[in-house]
């Protein structure tokens, strides 16, 4: 697993498999593409943007919106997340 330790500018796509670390902010929208495993440990300032077969857990925080089309999303930082964000979109 790749460690994502420094903040990037703007949006950030995760193409392989990856671990945002804690102290990391993403000041845009975050992007898990189809298939790929994700651990969020810091925190998004944008959406989160899930993609076909993605597995995103998330510890951190996010401030935006859960876009989840088809996905896997866990973790305790989606509090305050209506259920049916966690759902696939139909």
């Amino acid at each position: 697993m790749r460690d994502i330790a420094t903040s990037p500018a703007g949006d950030l796509t995760v193409t392989d498999t990856a671990r945002i670390m804690r102290d990391v902010v993403v000041t845009g929208d975050l992007y898990a593409v189809a298939g790929v495993r994700l651990v969020v440990d810091g925190t998004v300032t944008g959406d989160l943007h899930v993609g076909h077969g993605a597995d995103v857990t998330l510890n951190g925080q996010i401030s935006g919106t859960l876009h989840n089309a088809g996905g896997r999303v866990t973790g305790v930082g989606l509090r305050g997340t209506d259920d049916a964000s966690l759902r696939p979109a139909a």
